[in-house]
């Protein structure tokens, strides 16, 4: 069951070793692990393909491994908001903070491609460096506090804007910052990818 829900180190050096070994495993198809090569399928459970929200789900699934899959599904409800908010208000904020998730992943699949390493026990064929969750979830969390941090448009109503910023940054923190761990403990990325996707983000 622990490999199910957490990589080790000897996946990653495996994963590692097979690039070094055989060079960088890159295709159209993503950097396919052995099994898929093999036309077998997958041992660690079943893939689930969501826009902006691919995981890896076990087949037994404890407490803690559907609280990982809660928060890999989280990046594409928070493009949907994303979306519904220009809609509603159509303000140039929300169009930002869009641009900036777009320009975000764009930028870290070119590095996946770029590094061509595999993920370490997942049932996801593309590539695992760095983690596009992390880079998201991180990058827009952080993108939006200091939005917020500096935006200060005079409404005659600031105690009010103030505690809907806290509140807005509250609850993005809740819901964005446990978007790493949760990658890494499905398997779905190990430690560093999810570390360098973060990093990433943040810069």
């Amino acid at each position: 069951m622990a490999m199910f829900l957490s990589p080790t180190l000897a996946d990653v050096d495996e994963a590692l070793g097979e690039n070094a070994t055989n060079g960088t495993n890159v295709t159209f198809h993503g950097c396919l692990p052995s099994w898929a090569e093999s036309g077998e399928s997958c041992p660690y459970g079943s893939g689930v393909h969501i826009p902006f929200g691919s995981f890896t789900a076990p087949p037994s699934p404890g407490l803690s491994v559907l609280i990982a899959e809660f928060y890999s599904v989280l990046p594409f409800f928070a493009v949907l908001v994303n979306v519904f908010l220009i809609c509603k208000r159509r303000r140039p904020r929300e169009v930002l903070w869009l641009l900036f998730s777009v320009a975000n992943v764009t930028f870290n699949q070119s590095m996946q491609l770029f590094s061509g390493q595999h993920r370490p026990a997942s049932c996801l064929t593309s590539c695992g460096m760095p983690s596009g969750h992390s880079c998201y979830a991180i990058g827009l969390l952080l993108f939006v506090l200091l939005w917020d941090s500096v935006a200060r448009v005079p409404t005659g109503d600031e105690p009010t804007e103030d505690e809907r910023r806290t509140c807005r940054g509250a609850l993005l923190t809740c819901f964005l910052l446990p978007v790493p761990w949760a990658r890494v403990h499905l398997g779905d990325h190990s430690e560093r990818q999810g570390f360098v996707g973060s990093a990433v983000g943040a810069g």
